[in-house]
Protein backbone atom coordinates (compact mmCIF):
# COMPACT_ATOMS: atom_id res chain seq x y z
CA UNK A 1 0.00 0.00 0.00
CA UNK A 2 1.34 3.39 -0.88
CA UNK A 3 2.09 5.75 1.94
CA UNK A 4 -0.30 8.52 0.79
CA UNK A 5 -3.31 6.10 0.87
CA UNK A 6 -2.66 5.05 4.46
CA UNK A 7 -4.20 8.18 6.02
CA UNK A 8 -7.29 7.90 3.84
CA UNK A 9 -7.88 4.32 4.99
CA UNK A 10 -7.78 5.35 8.65
CA UNK A 11 -10.12 8.26 7.98
CA UNK A 12 -12.63 5.99 6.20
CA UNK A 13 -12.36 3.36 8.94
CA UNK A 14 -12.95 5.92 11.72
CA UNK A 15 -15.85 7.46 9.81
CA UNK A 16 -17.59 4.08 9.84
CA UNK A 17 -16.37 2.77 13.20
CA UNK A 18 -17.28 5.74 15.44
CA UNK A 19 -21.03 5.78 14.62
CA UNK A 20 -21.23 2.00 14.98
CA UNK A 21 -19.43 2.17 18.34
CA UNK A 22 -21.75 4.95 19.57
CA UNK A 23 -24.82 2.99 18.49
CA UNK A 24 -23.56 -0.09 20.34
CA UNK A 25 -22.99 2.02 23.47
CA UNK A 26 -26.55 3.37 23.34
CA UNK A 27 -27.95 -0.16 23.02
CA UNK A 28 -25.77 -1.41 25.91
CA UNK A 29 -26.82 1.49 28.18
CA UNK A 30 -30.50 0.97 27.35
CA UNK A 31 -30.30 -2.78 27.92
CA UNK A 32 -28.55 -2.17 31.26
CA UNK A 33 -31.32 0.25 32.26
CA UNK A 34 -33.90 -2.35 31.28
CA UNK A 35 -32.23 -4.97 33.48
CA UNK A 36 -32.16 -2.49 36.37
CA UNK A 37 -35.84 -1.75 35.83
CA UNK A 38 -36.60 -5.48 35.86
CA UNK A 39 -34.79 -5.84 39.18
CA UNK A 40 -36.64 -2.84 40.60
CA UNK A 41 -39.97 -4.33 39.48
CA UNK A 42 -39.19 -7.58 41.32
CA UNK A 43 -38.17 -5.68 44.46
CA UNK A 44 -41.30 -3.51 44.27
CA UNK A 45 -43.54 -6.57 43.89
CA UNK A 46 -41.90 -8.24 46.91
CA UNK A 47 -42.22 -5.11 49.07
CA UNK A 48 -45.84 -4.46 48.10
CA UNK A 49 -46.92 -8.07 48.63
CA UNK A 50 -45.31 -8.16 52.08
CA UNK A 51 -46.89 -4.82 53.01
CA UNK A 52 -50.31 -6.10 51.91
CA UNK A 53 -49.84 -9.38 53.78
CA UNK A 54 -49.28 -7.42 56.97
CA UNK A 55 -52.86 -6.09 56.93
CA UNK A 56 -54.26 -8.86 59.10
CA UNK A 57 -57.60 -8.99 60.93
CA UNK A 58 -57.04 -11.38 63.81
CA UNK A 59 -60.71 -12.38 64.17
CA UNK A 60 -60.66 -13.07 67.91
CA UNK A 61 -57.26 -14.74 68.21
CA UNK A 62 -55.94 -12.91 71.26
CA UNK A 63 -52.67 -14.85 71.43
CA UNK A 64 -53.41 -16.44 74.80
CA UNK A 65 -53.15 -20.15 75.41
CA UNK A 66 -56.93 -20.43 75.22
CA UNK A 67 -57.00 -18.85 71.75
CA UNK A 68 -57.02 -20.61 68.43
CA UNK A 69 -53.92 -22.22 66.98
CA UNK A 70 -51.34 -20.17 65.07
CA UNK A 71 -52.58 -18.90 61.74
CA UNK A 72 -56.02 -20.50 61.84
CA UNK A 73 -58.31 -17.59 62.67
CA UNK A 74 -57.31 -14.54 60.65
CA UNK A 75 -57.98 -12.98 57.28
CA UNK A 76 -56.56 -10.12 55.30
CA UNK A 77 -58.38 -6.82 55.41
CA UNK A 78 -58.52 -6.30 51.63
CA UNK A 79 -59.01 -2.54 51.70
CA UNK A 80 -56.26 -1.95 54.23
CA UNK A 81 -53.93 -4.35 52.38
CA UNK A 82 -54.36 -2.45 49.11
CA UNK A 83 -53.78 0.90 50.81
CA UNK A 84 -50.60 -0.37 52.49
CA UNK A 85 -49.25 -1.85 49.25
CA UNK A 86 -50.00 1.30 47.26
CA UNK A 87 -48.34 3.43 49.93
CA UNK A 88 -45.17 1.34 49.82
CA UNK A 89 -45.27 1.47 46.01
CA UNK A 90 -45.57 5.29 45.91
CA UNK A 91 -42.86 5.86 48.51
CA UNK A 92 -40.44 3.51 46.77
CA UNK A 93 -41.03 4.96 43.30
CA UNK A 94 -40.71 8.57 44.46
CA UNK A 95 -37.40 8.18 46.25
CA UNK A 96 -35.63 5.13 44.89
CA UNK A 97 -35.20 5.55 41.16
CA UNK A 98 -31.52 5.76 40.22
CA UNK A 99 -30.47 8.96 38.48
CA UNK A 100 -29.07 7.15 35.45
CA UNK A 101 -32.54 5.71 34.79
CA UNK A 102 -33.60 9.19 33.66
CA UNK A 103 -31.78 8.60 30.34
CA UNK A 104 -34.93 6.90 29.03
CA UNK A 105 -38.40 7.04 30.56
CA UNK A 106 -39.53 4.38 33.02
CA UNK A 107 -43.14 3.84 34.09
CA UNK A 108 -44.26 1.43 36.82
CA UNK A 109 -47.79 0.29 37.65
CA UNK A 110 -49.10 -1.84 40.52
CA UNK A 111 -51.95 -4.33 40.71
CA UNK A 112 -52.94 -5.95 44.04
CA UNK A 113 -55.29 -8.88 44.54
CA UNK A 114 -56.33 -10.38 47.85
CA UNK A 115 -57.59 -13.94 48.18
CA UNK A 116 -58.19 -15.21 51.70
CA UNK A 117 -54.83 -15.08 53.49
CA UNK A 118 -52.80 -14.38 50.33
CA UNK A 119 -51.85 -11.04 48.80
CA UNK A 120 -50.55 -10.99 45.23
CA UNK A 121 -48.71 -7.94 43.92
CA UNK A 122 -48.03 -7.52 40.22
CA UNK A 123 -45.72 -4.72 39.13
CA UNK A 124 -45.38 -3.86 35.47
CA UNK A 125 -42.43 -1.79 34.34
CA UNK A 126 -42.20 -0.11 30.96
CA UNK A 127 -38.91 1.39 29.82
CA UNK A 128 -38.81 3.69 26.82
CA UNK A 129 -35.23 3.46 25.54
CA UNK A 130 -33.35 6.20 23.75
CA UNK A 131 -33.34 4.32 20.44
CA UNK A 132 -37.03 3.38 20.51
CA UNK A 133 -38.02 6.43 18.48
CA UNK A 134 -35.91 5.09 15.62
CA UNK A 135 -37.89 1.82 15.67
CA UNK A 136 -41.36 3.32 15.99
CA UNK A 137 -41.42 4.00 19.75
CA UNK A 138 -41.12 0.38 20.90
CA UNK A 139 -40.95 0.15 24.72
CA UNK A 140 -39.34 -2.67 26.72
CA UNK A 141 -41.72 -4.19 29.26
CA UNK A 142 -41.39 -6.54 32.21
CA UNK A 143 -43.82 -7.90 34.78
CA UNK A 144 -43.00 -9.21 38.25
CA UNK A 145 -45.57 -11.04 40.40
CA UNK A 146 -45.13 -12.01 44.05
CA UNK A 147 -47.55 -13.72 46.40
CA UNK A 148 -47.21 -13.36 50.15
CA UNK A 149 -49.30 -15.13 52.76
CA UNK A 150 -50.27 -13.35 55.96
CA UNK A 151 -48.24 -14.47 58.98
CA UNK A 152 -45.87 -16.56 56.84
CA UNK A 153 -44.37 -14.17 54.25
CA UNK A 154 -43.17 -14.91 50.73
CA UNK A 155 -43.06 -18.54 49.70
CA UNK A 156 -45.23 -20.18 52.35
CA UNK A 157 -44.85 -21.25 55.99
CA UNK A 158 -41.47 -21.08 57.66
Amino acid sequence: MKKHFKGQFYLAFMTLAVPVFLLMMVVVVDFGNFLTMRSMARSLADSCALAAAGAVDMGGNDGTSGGTSRGSNYTLNARWAKVRAEEVFRETISGNQPRFMSVGRTDFSLSISISGKKATATVTGIYHPIWSKLLGNVPLQTTATTTAEAATGIGGPV
